[in-house]
């Protein structure tokens, strides 16, 4: 089995193998970083708790067993959730689909002003599902310290945010397969060569001016 240390000292790593932050030799990872403006790089050793604070990739942890992973919707939890992440990244390829057409159809934009125009399409269209998600973890794993209120009240408000996904992690739609799912939410191709995936529809999104 290849260790950290082993990765750590492959790469030219000679300082101790304990997290550069806190110091814990505890799920350390081994990683590189780079900066193309300036041509700098180097290497680092980081334990999940600090790099998941820092921003580090929840796939980077999915097998590290660090709780917060649960919190947010991916491809590498249960079949539960890995059935809210399918649909949520359909959504998300539908959204971008979508923002991009705007962007160069209706509001003249171009190059990188229409990536972000999609980008913002995205981030408006999923933020709801990972807010619900989080809160319906938190449900769960505070469950047995909160009152039957506090806990009824988290649940109306995640299931406002996203019904579909909290039925998902719920284990309400199934464990994992989301072939149902697409054909009740075909892939339609516009007229401009753009293709949407249209959760809970039969026909394309209109488009407004």
């Amino acid at each position: 089995m290849t260790t950290t240390t082993d990765i750590a000292r492959a790469h030219g790593h000679t300082g101790p193998t304990n997290c550069q932050d806190c110091g814990t030799t505890e799920n350390v990872h081994f990683g590189s970083w780079y900066k193309p403006e300036t041509g700098e790089s180097g290497n680092f050793l980081q334990c999940c708790a600090c790099g998941l604070k820092a921003g580090d990739a929840l796939v980077d942890h999915a097998d590290c067993g660090s709780p917060i992973v649960e919190f947010v919707i991916n491809e590498h939890g249960n079949p539960y959730s890995e059935l809210a992440y399918k649909r949520v990244h359909a959504r998300a390829v539908e959204a971008y689909g979508r923002g991009q057409h705007d962007a160069t159809q209706y509001l003249d934009l171009e190059g990188p002003a229409a990536h972000e125009h999609a980008l913002s399409a995205v981030l408006a269209d999923v933020g709801r599902a990972y807010a619900a998600a989080a809160l319906n973890q938190v449900m769960k794993t505070l469950a047995d310290k909160l009152d039957e209120g506090t806990y009824m009240a988290l649940g109306d408000i995640a299931a406002t945010l996203d019904l579909a996904v909290i039925e998902d992690l719920d284990g309400a739609n199934g464990t994992g397969d989301f072939a149902a799912a697409l054909q009740a939410c075909p892939i339609h191709h516009g007229g401009d060569g753009c293709s949407y995936f249209c959760e809970g529809h039969t026909n394309p999104p209109s488009q407004s001016a």
